[in-house]
This record gives C-alpha cells, sequence and structure tokens, in this order.
C-alpha cells in the first residue's frame, strides 16, 4: 500500500514549533509538562498575579509555583513554600501549587532562532533549531533533555534527548544547532 502526506502537512507541524516556541530549556529529567520545563520569573513582593501565572522562589530548589487563585503577593520577604508537589502555599491573597521543575538553562527564543522548515537530510522536512551560546547555567546536574516550550499555553511543544554532560551553575552553556525531522510515511 503506498502512502503520502503532501509536504505542507510535515511543515504546519514543524511551523507549530517555529511559530509558539518561545523557551529552550536543558533538563536534568524529562519534562513532561510545562510546570517542569520552564524557567520562570523570580517571585516578586506586592505583585498581581493571574491564575496561571509561574514563578520560582529567589534560591532555586527544583521547584516552582503556579497561581491557582489570582491576588496581590505579599509585601517583604517571600513566602514559606510548600515544597510537596501538588501542595499549596497561600501568599497574601494569591495561592500558588508547588510543581517539580528540572530545567538547568534557559533561552527566550523566536521564530527567528530556527531554520526551516526545509528538505529532511533523507526525506520529509526539517526544522533546524540555530545554536545558542553561552547561556547562563542556574542548576548543577547531568544534563539530559533539551526542550521547546509555548509559555502563552503553558505546553511541551518538543523534546529531545541530548548526549548526556554535567553542567555545573554558574558556568555558561553553549547549545550546538540541532534538527528537527519529520521522515515521509514509510
Amino acid at each position: 500500500m503506498a502512502k503520502y502526506s503532501n509536504d505542507e502537512n510535515m511543515n504546519a507541524y514543524l511551523d507549530n514549533i517555529k511559530d509558539n516556541a518561545d523557551e529552550l530549556t536543558l533538563c536534568h529529567a524529562l519534562p513532561g509538562t510545562y510546570y517542569q520545563g520552564c524557567d520562570p520569573p523570580a517571585w516578586i513582593e506586592s505583585t498581581v498575579y493571574t491564575i496561571g501565572d509561574v514563578v520560582r522562589p529567589a534560591t532555586r530548589a527544583g521547584k516552582v509555583y503556579e497561581c491557582t487563585t489570582g491576588g496581590t503577593s505579599k509585601s517583604g520577604a517571600e513566602p514559606a513554600w510548600d515544597t510537596t508537589p501538588g501542595q499549596t502555599t497561600v501568599d497574601n491573597t494569591v495561592t500558588w501549587t508547588c510543581r517539580i521543575n528540572c530545567a538547568q538553562v534557559s533561552v527566550a527564543i523566536t521564530s527567528a532562532n530556527f531554520t526551516g522548515p526545509v528538505n529532511g537530510d533523507a526525506n520529509g522536512r526539517k526544522l533546524t533549531v540555530n545554536a545558542q551560546n553561552d547561556q547562563d547555567i542556574f542548576v548543577t546536574d547531568d544534563v539530559i533533555y533539551c526542550a521547546l516550550l509555548d509559555g502563552t499555553n503553558k505546553v511541551v511543544l518538543f523534546v529531545t534527548s541530548t548526549t548526556t554532560q554535567t553542567l555545573t551553575s554558574g558556568n555558561k552553556a553553549n547549545l550546538p544547532a540541532w534538527d528537527i525531522e519529520v521522515s515521509d510515511p514509510s
């Protein structure tokens, strides 16, 4: 039985990634959810937060916090964050839900950070994620995965495994260019 897919179908998949990815992260575990892969901004006192906003404590500890009840954060010091995933922290009129996080390096990206889609190396179509150099490492651990995230819709768009290497907090990382390929049906 012959199979065929128009290049435009494969381009649509790759264009969705290109047009919606706004963050590239290196992670020490597979980020199955947006919260596991993202690097949100630090919590700020006396700030209005809405449902779905995500923050991290000033001291990174592998957790991020999703706003599940909107309001205004307290003035002064950060709240005493509950570090049990799924549990909540009340912060003045904001309620935060604890989420696991595995990001080590984060790069803000746009569609300009991609090349393609173009013909694939063997067949099909490919999208190249351009190299990113001198990126801050903020967590020491072995990097295993690279994720492309859509922060607007809070979704993971694509994850690939990487060559395992130890990254050290405070150093810089260079991310080589890499491809996402969609093969012709076989």
